[in-house]
């Protein structure tokens, strides 16, 4: 195996304009995105349920509130926060706190830009590969699917070196956050495990630990509401559950888009009924797949970890995914499983860029960023916070609506004091 390149001292100097040019082209790509919602904010699907609630109690009750069972502590942080200020001003600050705690993962990458292998320009084209990705407008500044941006921060903990003194506490601290936000980021414990086995590092025991007290705790949450899950899940789906999935969602969308990737991934449907072509078809979507897994045997610790998360997270994603497992085979249905595995693809991508730079990983590169380029304004649509909260307060109406079509949010009785 070659060995990686000497690190690159010659941006030492410019790493404070490195950091803020990225941080400034993520802010601007992201402000585009959410041109339709950025002035008034929104409530998306479930943050609507969960703000009808909490809005009904006191803000420590509202802090543990379970959802479909189990705690989304940074979720409810936010809904929490939105209660305590005027109604109309709500979703607002349910969108920009959002938003702020969905960065925290883009600003570990701008921080330890070069322990994780990336060149000066790595940071502002992972940016645009972020905001870009066709998942990402599911999951893009509402509380709801901050567990999977949380996902996406505890598998960079995994990657990153455990450091010492305030940063090893720091990580320690986020991990737990990591944990409390849902269920999603525990698919990780076996990469930490395998992690502290093979290095016989304390810390990453300790790690692996905290991880695995967090799903304890959010196991036992589950049992005690009746595993209230949300729906029915499947642990022993067929294979083509986990292949296809990943194939509709990690190939055909990030190249093709949503719609045309879509399109395409219509067929793959077809493939469990045993249509001879169409297994064909699947195979050749395939060959990207199975491209990367022969490369990381060459490769270092650090790619093979960050594909080793990526590939956990979908599986288990997959595994434990509740309904029809067919929707699944789309590039826009379940999205919000593959937003952290993609964007870890992307910075495995990177990495490789700046390791062993060639012709070809940077026309992949090129393709993504332009198929991404595609997909900055994608957001998914409803009615204007704004219009809607005017004329459910001019009616009295008891519900405004929110983004969706078809969701609702209760109007929370007046404060003593309030206008509305």
């Amino acid at each position: 195996m070659r060995p990686p390149p000497l690190p690159d001292r010659s941006t030492r100097g410019a790493e404070p304009l490195i950091a803020a040019a990225a941080i400034v082209l993520y802010l601007g790509l992201s402000l585009r995105k959410m041109a339709a919602y950025a002035a008034d904010g929104r409530f998306w699907a479930e943050d609507g349920m969960m703000f009808s609630k909490i809005a009904a109690m006191d803000a420590a009750h509202g802090l543990v509130m379970l959802v479909h069972g189990h705690l989304t502590l940074p979720a409810n942080l936010v809904v929490v926060a939105s209660s305590l200020v005027d109604f109309r001003l709500a979703p607002f600050v349910s969108t920009w706190l959002s938003f702020a705690l969905q960065s925290i993962p883009f600003a570990m990458v701008v921080a330890f830009r070069r322990e994780l292998g990336l060149a000066w320009w790595g940071p502002a084209v992972f940016a645009a590969l972020l905001v870009g990705l066709p998942q990402a407008a599911e999951v893009w500044a509402n509380p709801v699917t901050l567990q999977f941006h949380f996902t996406l921060a505890a598998a960079l903990l995994a990657v990153l070196a455990t450091g010492t003194g305030l940063r090893r506490h720091g990580s320690r601290a986020l991990l737990v956050l990591c944990g409390l936000s849902g269920i999603p980021a525990h698919f990780l414990a076996p990469v930490f495990l395998a992690q502290a086995a093979i290095t016989r590092d304390r810390e990453r025991w300790v790690q692996f630990g905290i991880l695995a007290g967090t799903a304890l705790l959010q196991l036992g949450l589950l049992t005690y509401s009746g595993f209230e899950t949300g729906g029915d899940r499947s642990l022993r789906p067929p294979l083509w559950v986990v292949w296809l999935p990943t194939v509709s969602h990690q190939v055909l969308g990030p190249l093709f888009g949503i719609g045309l990737g879509d399109q395409l991934a219509t067929f793959l449907r077809s493939v469990p009924t045993h249509n001879r072509e169409l297994l064909v078809y699947a195979l050749v979507c395939s060959v990207p797949i199975v491209a990367l897994a022969l490369r990381l045997r060459e490769d270092e610790r650090l790619s093979r970890v960050l594909v080793a998360c990526a590939a956990v997270l979908v599986v288990a994603s997959m595994v434990t995914a509740r309904g029809d497992p067919t929707h699944l085979v789309s590039s826009w249905s379940g999205g919000r499983y593959f937003f952290a595995p993609n964007a870890l693809i992307a910075l495995y991508l990177l990495n490789l860029a700046a390791r062993r730079p060639g012709i070809g990983i940077f026309g992949l590169i090129a393709i993504l960023l332009a198929a991404a380029s595609l997909r900055i304004e994608h957001y998914l649509g409803g009615p204007p916070w704004k219009q809607e909260y005017e004329a459910a307060m001019r009616s009295q109406a008891p519900k405004v609506n929110i983004w969706p079509g078809g969701w609702t949010v209760d109007v929370p009785p007046p404060r003593r004091g309030s206008a509305h």
